[in-house]
């Protein structure tokens, strides 16, 4: 067998196979195909140091037979008497220790790999990295008695390594400094403070938090804190549809989230319920509504029961504290169709009974008649047995 045009991917083990009346034998050989070093498998061509940090500058020559590292700073052979450059490996993963004790060791290095087929060069730039600058902006997004929330926007410079999250300083109008709390949010979560006094002065600053350190301090912000109040509106789970269809016909599992107390301590929620219908995309009333009373703190789940299957049911639920409700959470649920009801059970839509009395003498009237019809019936056929 022979091979044209050699190339990389023709590397590997080959089998040969003689067959006769005597039977079949294999050999085996591999062939190995060299080549010019490359850098196809490197991972990074920058890095960064910072408070004279060493570090070490990698590069992964790819080539058969294996390559020779040499390394250049700014195109200049590095000294092999400069304690601050340490040759730690040199074939065929090239490693150089840098000890950046001056700005003089950041810039371009070269990393040249060679072997009996050719040469390749590559170039890594060492960085020097420092903390993060001021933060852009940081405003209130949603404030209550005792919590603020903020939104935060990155520093024009972030030193040269991503903002890993934030930290914020804050503390009472008339206190300084000295005795302020901090806390640190990791970049992407809810930038939310909680604990804060109602009718209260905070003052707050905020700084950038890199693998480098701590930025400068934003400019001062006057946040004053609002009055108790009732709590926020609590949050439904897994009703993020105008109508949740759920796969019970007489259950529903209702599940929330506890609000903020804007203050004062939640106490209860309140769950209201009652069955309605569609008129011209509106949902009437079509039932009784029925209340429920959670205690809190307490489960945050509850199980409502007996309804009617196939069927459109409203939920409003409100958490309560010393102040009063908040505006109700609410979410429409559809039950699901019972197979095993018979005509003129509990299925289908409700019906509107009225609360008058009814009349003594109908019901009356209409029980004689069936009686009547029933004992007609019942001799008709005594008659027709016996004859």
């Amino acid at each position: 067998m022979k091979i044209r045009g050699v190339i990389r991917s023709d590397d590997g083990l080959y089998t040969c196979t003689a067959s006769s009346e005597g039977g079949d034998t294999q050999v085996w050989g591999h062939i190995t195909v060299e080549f010019k070093p490359s850098f196809e498998e490197q991972l990074y061509k920058e890095l960064w140091s910072w408070k004279q940090q060493p570090v070490n500058l990698t590069c992964l020559a790819t080539s058969i037979p294996n390559a020779t590292i040499q390394w250049y700073l700014r195109n200049e052979e590095i000294s092999a008497n400069d304690q601050n450059l340490q040759v730690l490996s040199i074939s065929p993963l090239g490693v150089l220790r840098v000890n950046p004790v001056t700005t003089s060791y950041f810039g371009d290095y070269t990393c040249e790999a060679t072997n009996r087929l050719g040469i390749a060069k590559m170039s890594l730039e060492l960085k020097e990295a420092h903390a993060p600058g001021p933060i852009s902006n940081a405003k209130v997004e949603k404030k209550t008695a005792t919590t603020v929330t903020w939104s935060i926007i990155d520093p024009m410079d972030d030193g040269g390594l991503p903002i890993q999250g934030y930290v914020v300083e804050y503390r009472l109008q008339d206190l300084s400094w000295d005795d302020s709390k901090s806390s640190y949010w990791t970049k992407g979560s809810s930038y939310t403070l909680d604990g804060l006094k109602p009718q209260e002065t905070y003052i707050f600053r905020f700084a950038a938090r890199s693998e480098v350190g701590d930025g400068e301090w934003s400019s001062e912000k006057s946040e004053l804190m609002p009055r108790r109040a009732a709590p926020e509106e609590p949050l439904i789970f897994n009703v993020d549809k105008p109508v949740t269809e759920i796969p019970y016909p007489d259950q529903y599992r209702l599940h929330w989230q506890v609000p903020l107390d804007n203050g004062e301590k939640i106490d209860f929620f309140q769950i209201i319920y009652y069955q309605v219908h569609n008129v011209s995309g509106t949902w009437e009333n079509a039932g009784t509504k029925t209340t429920r009373q959670v205690e809190h703190p307490g489960e945050t789940t509850y199980t409502i029961e007996n309804l009617r299957s196939n069927s459109y049911y409203r939920i409003e639920l409100r958490a309560h504290n010393e102040i009063g409700f908040s505006t109700p959470a609410e979410a429409v649920i559809k039950t699901a169709n019972d197979p095993s009801a018979v005509t003129g059970t509990r299925s289908g839509p409700s019906v509107q009974y009225s609360s008058v009395a009814p009349s003594t003498s109908a019901p009356a009237h209409g029980t004689f008649l069936l009686t009547v019809c029933c004992c007609c019936l019942l001799s008709a056929l005594t008659a027709a047995t016996t004859h």
